[in-house]
């Protein structure tokens, strides 16, 4: 675990690319759409943004102090989803490495995943999680919306589905 991320074209697997990413363990990565943009988000909280294509560095976004356990890039590639272990989500704007949304949660976030329409969020938190359901607000306000999910396990898993329609991405 020393940090770096290995990149190789399926075309040709004999060359690849190699970041630097961190001096930490890399805990997280999501490629936009077009597979030319990569995030990578690392133990420590960092949280870098890569041309794929070449390894270049375009820009160093956060460093959260927690580790990053969830990363979504839009398919538009301009907005980029962020989770962290201690329940940290953030929305960025990416050419502006601007916070557009955030919240802080009272237990750990699992993974995310931003829906096809980039409208809404998907948030895995830590199982055992009740209290949070207390956010729930009136399902017309802009607010989240909760999913109890069956799990494998003996406690269920707890899924926030965040609605984006009204937030300004600007």
């Amino acid at each position: 675990f020393n940090g770096d991320v290995i990149l190789w074209p399926l075309i040709d697997l004999t060359k690849d690319i190699k970041l630097a990413v961190s001096t930490s363990s890399v805990s997280s990565m999501a490629f936009d759409t077009s597979g030319k943009l990569l995030a990578t988000g690392s133990a420590n909280g960092e949280i870098k943004l890569w041309i794929a294509t070449s390894g270049q560095l375009i820009k160093d976004l956060a460093q959260l102090g927690s580790m990053i356990t969830g990363l979504a890039i839009s398919n538009n590639g301009k907005t980029l989803a962020s989770s962290t272990a201690d329940g940290q989500y953030k929305l960025w704007n990416i050419e502006s490495g601007k916070i557009i949304d955030e919240w802080q949660y009272s237990r750990g976030i699992n993974t995310i995943a931003l829906s096809p329409n980039g409208q809404e969020l998907a948030i895995a938190l830590e199982r055992n999680v009740t209290s949070g359901k207390k956010r729930i607000k009136n399902p017309k306000s802009y607010g989240p919306k909760w999913i109890e999910v069956e799990s494998t396990n003996i406690s269920p898993a707890v899924i926030l589905i965040r609605d984006l329609t009204k937030l300004d991405f600007n």
